[in-house]
């Protein structure tokens, strides 16, 4: 036996080997979120790229049907540019780090560390430099030398930084020369070849400085001014006048073709929302510029620093695209535009590639053509056109969903709700009924404005409640999904601050529900009001929680400056005590009260200054003395974790973050409800988990994608994450962590007690099985998770058994390897293998071993073997199965090395059904018969054969109707009907004849 020690670390902490075999699965939804940059190799008209600002790179090779991720062997998230090597389709250059300016606002750091690089489409990549550059707007790639690249840097968004301007490299990466800097917090942001003057290159600088507090963050910055470089960017010369305008210029998106030069330019005006800017164009290589439409619907608007591209069709320079909230083209040069896609409300799109190789479409006229395939990058994801953007692929394929929040509902299965940035909101099951989490199993449309709340009524099941834009909060009905509003006060003014108010028409207000009156819900402003009849009427229950002596001034819009802006940003009501509430702010303060509201006492966490901004205030389950907080610092450029425990009402803090590393700042603390001091930390680059109340951390990323993990949720024993740029995903199971200790650690081998395994069926679908190609997310295991740890690889192999409560043995796993006629027992399958589930031996990890009963008894011998159309790739079983097992007590146990290990485990039926256990009983009596003569009709099919295949055949028959017969049995939880007895009845009857005939 090969030994591998498994021992604690610190005193409070695991091998992570030891929860290993946990994994992370995709719930949903799959509706895109926002696109930073896109790409497409020039001989492959099928095979596009696509980045985004938290979600890595993903690849289609099939025009956008199937998206699938590349970059997530990278442990970083956000993507800034991305470019593949014009002549070696092979070799992508991906920017890390999305520009920062125009997501400030809403929280979003899209820290990057530099350059990446793949020579195998995406299958592997390595780290080229520029690890400090932070954000990176572009690059370019040499059209014939695939190593000689540009890169334009933007630099570190919250502080001074040197490391901006565009860099250039002439041997694929393995170093780089700055060649165009101005200063420390203006960066390069836009590159642009002259498609036929090689060595041409224009490049745009642009002041990357976000406002620090007390300021509000701003996207709408000046410093923009173009370039021009003869060399291929070794050397630059700026342009100005000549045309070009004389106010502050902000963000610039440049194209060029033989001298023509486009640019669209934003204009600086602050925080004021505004239509300022303008579309310019050269015909001389940039020496003199002319406005050259008048058409309002280009210019950048109220969020310049989020729009300004513009591309030229590579085979025809008079056929022009801009986009903004709609996509634009011109076939004249610029001169006038139509809209080419865009829905009411805006799409909000940025990036665009033309394969300059496609299929040319005539526009007539003698205008020339349109070059036909490309790649579009929106707010809602990538589309692809085939046919010069008469129509495009679906954005409904890309679980890139960029959530803020979650909240969850009590139902089976459980649902969960959020916003999404760009995308309004959604809900999404945790199972589906037909095998997965398809289309059929989510709905959009919950009434909350991108990163607010959607929180389900819990004592009134037909309520949702969400936030809008602005500081509404509506109540939806399920079934008419009618809206009401119900914010305490509605109009401009009024007596309520909130979270962001004064900058942003659209701001967070905190609302939770009370976990010990269902009825009562919680909305934070400056007070925390409180309704508790489903918001028609609200009351304050405190005085204003803001109040503290050294708040500083703080810029309003109008140019004004108040002391009078700070709101609540967290609320923490106590599981224990129903008076009990905790309130976090946005200037530093923690708050509680103990009888409701009556009373308030401050909470003060030394550390925190009046800009501070508490994020999350978490109540413990356990203790109504403690409390945990979250504060961010990040708008500060401050990316260290920060985080806190009080165990004596707020008297006294005392910071939780050690083993959190620097970069990946705190954005949520849950307190597990089950086991004291199990705490889960969603942060910045990913999940922690800490064992001891918050004294140590160590990662529980496991096989989650890199992503700012912006909320938690403990449900049903599982733990949900709302991911920014990855959508929801489920830890299922929790029960390894909830016992995990120090005599599991240093056991031999360890089985833990399982969790209550609910008695559902895999998959109900009866209609053609959908597709591979359509996205689904995916199920829970259907069945019992037994989870057991080993400490070192047995020699021999391991068992595991399940037994019901009068000993009999149900149903028995090994280690040993399964023969190929069991694996795959259909000699000549009919479907295609991914269809077939692959069944596997019991895993031997070191460490910790999941591993799925789907509560069943074995299989019985079966002369022909079919799949269902109950399928689901790669999970459908060969039938017939072995029956259910009837809810009720079982005993698992595992045997190793000559040890066995015992835990007892619980069947329940579906909580949704009602069937009594007399039916459950029945059904599988009936099945048992059925199984017994499924046995004996294989073993005279067997005996029968050496008679001829005429006498076997009578047999093989039987076998097949008696398999059927048990699927009709299977098909719902209840009393098999008389019908069902008669006919079992009539076919053992016959078999037995046939048997009694054959001897």
């Amino acid at each position: 036996m090969a030994l591998v020690a498994i021992a604690s670390l610190k005193a409070g902490q695991f091998d992570p080997t030891l929860y290993a075999g946990m994994q992370w699965r995709l719930a949903g939804p799959f509706r895109g979120g926002r696109v930073s940059a896109v790409a497409g190799v020039t001989g492959e008209p099928g095979t596009y790229y696509m980045a985004t600002p938290g979600g890595g790179v993903w690849k289609t090779t099939d025009a956008g049907e199937v998206w699938q991720p590349i970059f997530d062997q990278v442990p970083v998230a956000s993507i800034g540019a991305l470019a593949v090597a014009p002549s070696n389709g092979r070799i992508i250059y991906v920017g890390t780090g999305d520009f920062g300016i125009a997501s400030t606002s809403w929280g979003a750091a899209n820290l990057g560390d530099g350059v990446w690089r793949s020579d195998d489409g995406g299958g592997t990549w390595r780290h080229i430099g520029l690890s400090e550059t932070a954000h990176i707007g572009a690059i370019l790639v040499d059209p014939t030398n695939p190593d000689v690249a540009l890169v334009a840097a933007l630099g570190n968004a919250y502080a001074p930084d040197p490391h901006r301007g565009v860099f250039l490299t002439g041997d694929g990466g393995q170093t780089w020369t700055k060649t165009l800097y101005k200063d420390d917090t203006t960066g390069a942001m836009s590159l642009a070849y002259d498609a036929a003057l090689p060595g041409v290159v224009y490049a745009a600088l642009w002041h990357h400085q976000a406002a620090l507090p007390p300021a509000p963050a701003d996207n709408d910055q000046a410093g923009g001014a173009i370039y021009k470089s003869a060399d291929g960017g070794q050397t630059w010369q700026a342009l100005s006048g000549s045309g070009l305008p004389t106010w502050p210029m902000g963000r610039i998106g440049l194209a060029a073709d033989n001298g023509r030069v486009f640019a669209i330019i934003s204009r600086d005006q602050g925080h004021t929302d505004h239509l300022q800017g303008g579309f310019f164009r050269s015909d001389d290589g940039g020496a003199s510029w002319r406005s050259i439409t008048e058409d309002p619907r280009l210019e950048p608007g109220g969020r310049s620093g989020y729009f300004d591209n513009v591309w030229i069709d590579p085979q025809n320079r008079n056929v022009v695209y801009v986009v903004h909230t709609s996509f634009y083209r011109s076939i004249d040069g610029g001169e006038t535009f139509e809209a080419l896609k865009g829905s009411p409300g805006g799409d909000d799109y940025h990036n665009l590639w033309i394969n300059p190789k496609s299929p040319c479409v005539p526009i007539g006229d003698g205008k020339g053509c349109l070059s036909s395939e490309m790649i579009l990058g929106a707010d809602q994801g990538a589309s692809v056109s085939l046919n010069a953007g008469q129509t495009w692929s679906s954005w409904y394929n890309q679980p890139t969903g960029q959530m803020y929040h979650l909240s969850t509902d009590s139902q089976f299965p459980f649902h969960i709700y959020g916003p999404q940035q760009d995308n309004g909101s959604v809900e999404v099951s945790s199972r589906g009924a037909f095998g997965d989490i398809s289309f059929l199993d989510w709905r959009p449309s919950m009434g909350a404005y991108e990163y607010g709340y959607v929180v389900p009524d819990p004592a009134h099941p037909q309520w949702l409640f969400s936030s809008d834009d602005g500081p509404a909060i509506h109540r939806r009905e399920r079934g008419t999904w009618q809206t009401l509003d119900v914010t305490p006060y509605i109009g401009a003014g009024g007596p309520y601050r909130y979270l962001m108010g004064p900058w942003w028409g659209s701001v967070q207000p905190p609302f939770v529900f009370s976990p010990k009156n269902s009825n009562i819900l919680y909305d934070g402003a400056q007070f925390l009001l409180e309704t508790s009849d489903g918001g028609l009427n609200w009351r304050r229950i405190s005085p204003d929680l803001t109040v503290r002596p050294d708040l500083p001034m703080r810029p309003l819009p109008d140019g004004k400056t108040s002391r009078d802006w700070a709101a609540i940003s967290a609320i923490g009501p106590s599981p224990l005590d129903a008076g009990l509430i905790w309130v976090g702010t946005d200037d530093g303060l923690v708050q509680l009260t103990r009888d409701g509201g009556k009373n308030w006492q401050q909470a003060a966490i030394p550390e925190l200054k009046p800009l501070d901004t508490i994020s999350i205030v978490e109540a413990s389950p356990f203790n109504p003395a403690s409390a945990y907080v979250v504060m961010d610092r990040h708008e500060w450029g401050d990316f260290r974790p920060y985080m806190y425990r009080t165990d004596n009402y707020g008297r006294t803090w005392t910071a939780i973050t050690a083993g959190i590393p620097d970069g990946s700042f705190v954005r949520v603390v849950r307190a597990d409800p089950k086991r004291q001091g199990l705490l889960y930390a969603g942060t910045e680059n990913g999940v922690f988990v800490s064992f001891n109340d918050g004294e140590e951390w160590q990662s529980l990323q496991l096989n989650l994608p890199t992503a700012s993990v912006r909320d938690l949720a403990i449900r049903d024993g599982d733990l949900v994450a709302a991911t920014f740029g990855r959508a929801f995903w489920i830890l299922d199971d929790l029960s390894p962590l909830r016992q995990l200790n120090a005599q599991v650690a240093a056991a031999p081998a360890h089985l833990f007690q399982p969790a209550e395994a609910v008695r559902v069926r895999r998959d109900t679908n009866s209609d053609t099985p959908l597709p591979p190609e359509m996205p689904a997310g995916t199920n829970p295991p259907a069945g019992a998770i037994l989870d057991y740890t080993l400490g070192a690889v047995p020699s021999q192999p391991i068992e595991l058994e399940i037994y019901d409560t009068k000993g009999n043995l149900v149903r028995q796993f090994s280690s040993a390897p399964i023969p190929e006629n069991v694996r795959r027992p259909e000699k000549w399958p009919t479907i295609s293998d991914y269809w077939m589930a692959n069944p596997q031996p019991l895993s031997t990890h070191v460490g910790m071993n999941r591993f799925t009963w789907d509560l069943r008894y074995s299989p019985p011998p079966s002369v022909e073997h079919s799949y269902p159309m109950s399928a689901i790739p790669h999970e459908t079983p060969a039938g017939p199965e072995g029956p259910l097992v009837v809810p009720d007590k079982y005993v698992v146990k595992l045997t190793v090395a000559g040890q066995t290990y015992t835990q007892p485990l619980t069947v329940v039926r579906d909580p949704r059904e009602t069937t009594p256990p007399s039916a459950f009983a029945a059904q599988l009596s009936l099945e048992q018969k059925l199984m017994a003569g499924m046995r004996e009709s294989y073993q005279a099919y067997q005996a029968a054969k050496e008679h001829g295949a005429a006498a076997a055949d009578q047999f093989a028959e039987l076998n097949g109707r008696l398999s059927g017969l048990a699927t009709d049995v299977e098909g719902a939880d209840a009393t098999p009907t008389p019908a069902m007895y008669d006919a079992v009845r009539r076919e053992l009857e016959l078999l037995t004849s046939r048997l009694h005939t054959s001897k």
